[in-house]
């Protein structure tokens, strides 16, 4: 039995280069798909992972480091996608 892919496909674009790691991705995300607070249970409806932001720092002196921050979706996109259907 092979799955019939999805009519339509989300995603989200986001600019590494410009990314301070404030955060307001996650809030925006969470808004727009009504995604309980991390505190909330999750049922089958809002059982969405949320969005995080890392932050990664080099070993070093704090002149030498660098920090990288990376956004992480959380990667539920497809069928009966939580915060879609």
């Amino acid at each position: 039995m092979t799955k019939k892919p999805a009519a339509r496909r989300f995603g989200m674009v986001i600019d590494l280069d410009r990314c301070n790691g404030c955060g307001a991705c996650m809030i925006a995300c969470a808004v727009e798909n009504n995604v309980p607070p991390a505190a909330a249970k999750a049922t089958d409806r809002t059982g969405i992972t949320p969005m995080r932001v890392y932050r990664v720092s080099g070993e070093g002196a704090a002149e030498e480091r660098r920090t990288a921050v990376f956004p992480i979706l959380c990667q539920q996109c497809g069928e009966r996608t939580p915060c879609v259907t």
